[in-house]
């Protein structure tokens, strides 16, 4: 029974939003006796509540509104001509502190907060093993979020296993299995495995994925770098080895000859300057322009022609040759993806940009930053890094061991060059004969290069560490503010880089903001202190919406500053603000939406062992959760629909699309999640109702069902809007378009169906048959989502069991409606447009077909199942 009288108010917790008022109740608080404590302390501080949350309401009404339209209420961008390091200070982050009670108060109101010690997370639930890898993810990435949620873990392993047991099957009907018995008989088991209908089965929306898997596995084989070149460490002098020598005289020719024409060139090189550079400012543009001119002429044939093999060359006229393949490198892709450039229909762009790979992954080996260790060459290392992550095929949407591990790398060498002290710290650069101001400038940019890269790949996956953040305030010290440790060599930066340096401040500031949140959610020990968690998320959402509100984004009209770096050069100086405004949002917003789900399912799984203790930390943390992802959704299904499109430059898309590709998966998972969670609260519903009604009884928790109902088709009917929006208006490029969405297509279309439960059940329900299933199938599901695959009956036990979802009562699911309401007003009305009829239709006349594609590529398939043990391998150009 609940037990009213021992119920904790957790009034002060919620938002302080007035829609969530008909969730909130009296707000008095109540000891296990039933007698108030401090009544009139409490009374005091409701009514204090309610007058703040009256001024609220205006607030809230305009968040409701269309988001884009708010951005023409934005102040005048600042002109360029009248930064002063005064200004930039003035200007600089506005106060942590608002004056007066904030908005967040209420919430994180420390008097109904108890601090306690949790264990967020298990190593057990962060290991990932598969084929020959094995590695422990970060504490936010993708897998590691799913599984620390019971739901998500056995929706996932649902879908892993039931597409692999049906890809299984079609194995096995193959005309080619008689030929690998001895292979196969480790899979097959002792009689044949029925494939789930059409209208369950996944591969009617996932086989074209699989198609492109397949052929881009074809064309993206790893292949050696190059004779005469090697890891070995190289010298680029007159000891130079004659095959040494040899590889270099080819992989020069092959760049002067087989790319572009100077014409090209200089438009490749331009494009990078207004739409790369001013995001990633790593370089010194004055510095490259002139190192280049001095290595490079043009030919008779109209191309560049390098002069860097000589006696009289040195390491920097290597380091610029380097540079500059990379930038092409860069800036070609972008212009593959959104432009429509005339010179690039007449070529094949995918051998260009294969080719430009391969180059520099081959100067990059001779460049040898380990061992010539200098800015030039470290410069160049974080454009390599950037040109892997911009790459749209790239799977950073799953971020892997393999990049965190070349991000860490990048940092070491950071801290060899001493990039993380001031370099005005450096006095000998003052002291010389002839002091060059530019190696200050270079050096504090290269430091804060790497930790944008840091901010975009890193904290939204929950990686960082105590060190980060000494580092980080080593570099500012003592002044704390990078617009103070400007003023002593303003003046030899420059306008652009003036402009540019204006907005890290409140970057740095955010930057290091989160790592303390990270960190607080991360400790080594995992003894995780709660307080100082809620206090972080108080700062870190203070700080964001104080400095990062996207109603500060400015409109492009006629006046937009357009700055000249030279006179072919513009660089739209008000949306690459309006761009890193919303970035800095979006990372920030991701982050903290991934604290709050963990803390949400944390406190769901100690509601189980006492709900007295633990219900209201577990309702507040799950509407924070829901919330957070909610409007992040909004925000970028606003930017997929071009309500941005007046803030933001076409061409300034390309920086914008990947972080928006890499965060719609971590929304959609989460939104999973959810859906699976709200989805089994009402099959449990529905499956007691029908006892009690059986009893001629009726079932006191009725009235939860359509509250439930309208729930599931709010959040579904979002995320398929957000699904369609990405494959309408993201470059089928994209690794999120091409081989995500696909599932979370069907995802959404079984919860429309109403089959969500039944299809996780089914493969639950077999496997505890484990005849059929193949035991490496098994053996797969277990090492990849951590499922007790000997015990499945357990699994679902947990899933369908009353007691597992006893806490999501009436007073929480209105109060998640009342959230949905606010911020999905466009959804409301919706009904899903899924086509059911339409895809059996597609299955069935596109099945001999893939059936044929199956059997044509039977090998790689086998051999995808026997070596991986059910993982497809990854795809990428690195």
């Amino acid at each position: 029974m609940y037990d009213k009288n021992r119920h904790f108010s957790i009034n002060s917790m919620l938002d302080h939003r007035s829609n969530h008022s008909q969730y909130l109740g009296n707000n008095i608080r109540t000891t296990d006796s039933g007698t108030s404590e401090n009544p009139s302390t409490e009374n005091k501080e409701r009514t204090k509540e309610l007058e703040f949350s009256s001024t609220m309401n205006t607030t809230e009404k305009n968040y409701s509104e269309n988001i884009a339209n708010m951005l023409t209420n934005s102040s005048a961008y600042q002109p360029i001509n009248e930064i002063t390091p005064e200004s930039l200070s003035a200007s600089g982050r506005k106060s942590l502190e608002c004056n007066g009670e904030t908005a967040y108060d209420s919430i994180l109101a420390e008097n109904d907060l108890d601090d306690m010690i949790l264990e967020l997370f298990n190593p057990n639930n962060m290991i990932v093993v598969y084929g020959n890898m094995t590695y422990i993810d970060s504490p936010f990435a993708l897998h590691t979020l799913a599984q620390l949620d019971a739901f998500a873990r056995a929706l996932c392993g649902a879908l892993h296993g039931n597409t692999m047991i049906e890809l299984h099957s079609k194995l096995l009907l193959c005309p080619q299995a008689n030929n690998y018995a001895e292979m196969l008989s480790q899979l097959q088991p002792p009689s044949p495995v029925a494939e789930l209908n059409s209208e369950l089965s996944t591969l009617p929306y996932i086989k074209q994925s699989i198609i492109k898997w397949v052929e881009s596995s074809e064309k993206n084989q790893y292949c050696a770098i190059a004779i005469g070149l090697s890891h070995k460490t190289v010298s680029l002098d007159e000891t130079m080895s004659p095959q040494l020598y040899a590889g270099l005289q080819l992989l020069v020719y092959d760049i002067e000859n087989k790319f572009t024409t100077v014409v090209e060139t200089e438009y490749i090189l331009k494009n990078f300057f207004e739409n790369i550079y001013p995001f990633y400012p790593f370089m010194e543009l004055c510095s490259f322009k002139s190192n280049l001119n001095k290595i490079c002429e043009t030919s008779e044939n109209g191309r560049y022609k390098f002069n860097i093999i000589s006696k009289n060359n040195t390491q920097s006229d290597f380091e610029t040759f380097c540079l500059f393949n990379v930038v092409l490198a860069i800036s070609f892709r972008q212009l593959m993806v959104e432009s429509d450039v005339t010179f690039l229909k007449s070529k094949d762009v995918e051998s260009v940009i294969k080719n430009l790979y391969s180059n520099s992954q081959k100067l990059l080996i001779m460049l040898d930053t380990y061992k010539n260790t200098n800015e030039s060459s470290f410069c160049c290392e974080l454009y390599a890094f950037l040109l892997s992550y911009l790459e749209p095929n790239a799977e950073l949407t799953c971020l892997t061991h393999e990049k965190i591990g070349r991000l860490k790398s990048l940092n070491e060498i950071a801290l060899t060059l001493g990039l993380h002290h001031n370099p005005s710290k450096y006095t000998r650069y003052f002291n010389e004969l002839e002091p060059d101001p530019k190696i200050l400038k270079f050096r504090r940019k290269l430091w804060l290069g790497l930790n944008t890269l840091k901010m975009e790949i890193l904290i939204p996956n929950g990686v960082a560490n105590r060190l980060d953040i000494d580092y980080m305030n080593a570099f500012i010290s003592p002044e704390r503010s990078l617009a103070k440790i400007l003023q002593n060599d303003f003046h030899s930066i420059g306008e652009i880089d003036a402009s540019i340096l204006q907005r890290y401040d409140n970057k740095y500031q955010l930057q290091l903001i989160l790592n303390e949140l990270v960190i607080s959610c991360t400790p080594v020990s995992n003894n995780v202190h709660f307080g100082e968690v809620v206090q972080n998320l108080k700062r870190a959402k203070n700080f964001l919406i104080a400095n990062f509100s996207i109603t500060d984004c400015e409109m492009l009209e006629d006046q937009t500053l357009l700055y000249k770096v030279d006179p072919n050069i513009e660089i739209n100086l008000k949306s690459t603000k309006n761009v890193e405004l919303i970035i800095n949002y979006i990372n920030g917003y991701t982050c903290i939406m991934c604290v709050y789900f963990v803390l949400a399912t944390k406190f769901e799984e100690l509601s189980r062992q006492d709900w007295r203790k633990y219900e209201k930390y577990y309702h507040k943390f799950l509407i924070e959760a829901i919330e957070s992802n909610v409007k992040l959704d909004t925000l970028v299904m606003g930017y997929l629909e071009g309500k941005y499109a007046k803030f933001i430059d076409t061409k300034h898309r390309y920086v914008l699309d990947r972080i928006v590709s890499n965060l719609v998966i971590k929304l959609w998972t989460l939104k999973s999640c959810f859906l699976t969670r709200f989805s089994y609260k009402r099959y449990v519903t529905e499956r007691l109702e029908r006892k009690y009604r059986a009893e001629k009884m009726a079932y006191p928790e009725a009235n939860l069902l359509p509250v439930l109902i309208r729930i599931i088709n709010l959040l579904n009917v979002q995320m398929y809007r957000s699904v369609e929006l990405l494959r309408s208006n993201i470059s089928a490029e994209y690794y999120t378009r091409s081989y995500c969405s696909p599932m979370f297509q069907y995802i959404v279309n079984i919860i429309e169906k109403g089959k969500l439960v039944e299809v996780v059940n089914k493969f639950w329900d077999r496997t505890f048959e484990a005849a059929n299933v193949p035991s490496l199938l098994l053996k797969s599901v277990n090492m990849k989502w951590g499922l007790d695959m000997k015990n499945p009956q357990i699994i679902k036990y947990h899933l369908i069991s009353p007691e597992g979802l006893q806490c999501m009562n009436k007073k929480l699911l209105e109060g998640i409606e009342n959230v949905l309401n606010v911020h999905l007003v466009d959804c409301r009305d919706c009904e899903a447009i899924w086509d059911s009829n339409e895809v059996a239709d597609t299955a069935s006349t596109e099945s001999g077909n893939f059936d044929q594609f199956f059997e044509t590529n039977f090998d790689l398939f086998l051999g995808a199942f026997n070596n991986s043990l059910g993982d497809f391998p990854k795809i990428t150009f690195d």
